[in-house]
């Protein structure tokens, strides 16, 4: 099979860490190659051992089938064993990749991993990778995007520094009917203004 999951008591998430120690720990074990074997025995001789997982919530009858990877078949010393009916490999090796896909909450105290093996962890790794590269493009289009709006926008931006309402405004010619008069300045009188210089005045001749 190309999927499987796993559920398995445990009162938390798991961390990043704990997933990939998990399948660095699958994979060593794929690597090694190791021989599967599956054995029938009487219940009442492996009921409640600790090395062969069993669900309390099952029902087994008089004779179980023990699934055992590593070790020798029929000795119980295999490195993973499981009261189990379904259909498996004859070695670790024949699965070729295990990678976990998912991992949730099924009930309180109960975990679930979903992984992929063989060539599907493959196209699922092939595909992790292609999505996770078109999301820092995309971030990085945003940046680029943003650095640019920051380099135009002071060109862009109206001058400030000028209120509305004091632009200045050409000076408007005087009319024609009206006089020029020479400016005084505040508050000055006519005893302030400077003479006309009058011309000498000739004294009669005798």
């Amino acid at each position: 099979p190309d999927r499987l999951r796993f559920d398995f008591n445990h009162g938390e998430r798991l961390s990043e860490q704990q997933i990939a120690d998990i399948e660095r720990l699958v994979n060593e074990r794929i690597k090694e190659n190791a021989q599967v074997s599956w054995f029938e025995l009487p219940f009442d001789e492996v009921r409640g051992n600790p090395r062969i997982m069993q669900f309390f919530g099952d029902k087994y009858g008089d004779v179980v089938r023990v699934v055992q990877i590593g070790g020798h078949a029929g000795q119980l010393d295999g490195f993973s064993m499981e009261l189990c009916g379904g259909t498996h490999t004859r070695a670790t090796g024949e699965i070729g990749l295990f990678k976990i896909m998912k991992e949730s909450a099924i009930a309180a105290g109960v975990r679930r991993i979903e992984a992929a093996c063989g060539e599907f962890a493959v196209e699922f790794i092939e595909k992790a990778k292609t999505q996770e590269q078109a999301a820092a493009d995309r971030e990085s289009a945003r940046e680029r995007a943003k650095d640019e709006e920051k380099r135009i926008a002071p060109t862009a931006r109206p001058d400030r520094t000028q209120r509305p309402g004091t632009e200045l405004r050409p000076t408007a010619a005087p009319r024609a009917n009206e006089t020029s008069r020479p400016a005084t300045t505040p508050h000055q009188t006519d005893s302030d203004r400077p003479e006309t210089p009058r011309p000498p005045t000739s004294s009669p001749r005798r």
